[in-house]
């Protein structure tokens, strides 16, 4: 079971109306036993769920919760008997499995070992309230876990909430989302990105950038933080100007610092190569949208983007397309470092055709 909570007692940012609102259902009896949290990764989702979470069951609640009770306390420091919170990367696992939802026997050692949702639902509420299940990330189930859960929302018991959050619905069966109430979140505006970004000591002029990069997403901000994205684009404009060749430059970009998700080194390899290789579609997609006419200024990638030379159309959609089919082929067993020197060898500008030497 995770315990990564936020001690800091203050609503999300952008999302205070929304769990005003389940509060205020759950006030009269009307609040879903199946919540689904929608919208963009790294909005604060999770965040808003452990929020509503948190009024639910303050001893003055449902409402904002007070902070000072025993329930809010416990909450705080992650140890309340009746809430269970499921975070596959936490737990160092890139699915979720039944074993996060159902007990199995045959659970081998590098599966999950925590307490699965049908175990934890079979225990009576410690404290005479709800029970609370807080999951992350519910693209990461897998068909199997998918079915279990199935099973738990089509059987509610009194007092049960399930709240689920993710980025990519069509990752979700439609029986599931067909069973359970959308809550559909917004990203942030780039000033409350830019506060969060504070909140996490991240200077003014940093902020600035990273939260135009991370589209209204202070976790995908402070994502690129976190892998050196800074650093990585500077290197992937001299590979859009051919100031290098592209084997120089990937050792370059594999040297930036980062931290990278992954259980073995090649794992993070490839989390590195998704990394880069989805800046520079972000670079190719703003740099299109920068040669329509919108300034640089209002682009995620701006900076790098308005600094790219200008190719023929059919020149800059080829480019597109083998940077793309170097993204897909990440899933794929290739070497990651081939992946990534194949797409900075098709940004670089063409060559100059050759000329034959004249004849007298």
């Amino acid at each position: 079971m995770s315990s990564e909570v936020s001690p800091v007692l203050q609503p999300p940012r952008g999302h205070a109306a929304a769990i005003e609102n389940l509060w205020a259902l759950a006030r009269t009896g009307r609040l879903p036993h199946g919540l689904f949290f929608q919208g963009p990764s790294g909005i604060g989702k999770y965040a808003a769920m452990e929020w509503l979470a948190r009024g639910l069951l303050c001893q003055n609640g449902p409402g904002a919760p007070c902070g000072s009770c025993g329930p809010c306390k416990r909450l705080a420091v992650g140890n309340h008997p009746d809430v269970l919170r499921l975070d596959p990367v936490a737990e160092d696992q890139e699915e979720m499995t039944i074993f996060f939802i159902a007990e199995r026997d045959d659970r081998p050692p590098t599966a999950y070992q925590g307490v699965s949702v049908e175990d934890f639902l079979s225990l009576r509420a410690g404290e005479g309230g709800w029970r609370i299940v807080l999951m992350r990330e519910t693209e990461r189930m897998n068909e199997s876990a998918q079915n279990a859960f199935l099973k738990t929302l089509e059987e509610p018991s009194p007092n049960v909430l399930l709240a689920m959050e993710c980025g990519r619905p069509g990752a979700l069966l439609d029986t599931i989302r067909s069973r359970v109430v959308e809550v559909g979140l917004h990203a942030l505006t780039e000033d409350d990105t830019r506060a969060v970004l504070a909140e996490h000591d991240i200077q003014p002029e940093e902020a600035a950038l990273l939260a135009r990069m991370g589209e209204g997403s202070p976790g995908r901000a402070l994502d690129l933080r976190e892998h050196g994205a800074l650093l990585a684009l500077e290197s992937m404009a001299v590979a859009f100007r051919g100031k290098r060749p592209p084997a120089v430059l990937r050792a370059e970009l594999f040297d930036v610092e980062g931290k990278f998700s992954g259980r073995t080194a090649t794992a993070q390899k490839r989390s590195r190569v998704t990394e880069w290789l989805d800046l520079l579609v972000g670079i190719l997609r703003d740099h299109e949208r920068f040669l329509a006419g919108l300034p640089e200024e209002r682009l995620p990638l701006g900076n790098w983007a308005s600094a790219i030379p200008a190719l023929p159309e059919a020149l800059r959609r080829e480019r597109l397309e083998h940077v793309l089919r170097a993204r897909q082929d990440v899933g794929l067993n290739l070497a990651p470092e081939t992946l990534l020197e194949r797409a900075l060898t098709a940004v670089a500008p063409p060559l100059a055709p050759s000329r034959s030497p004249s004849r007298r």
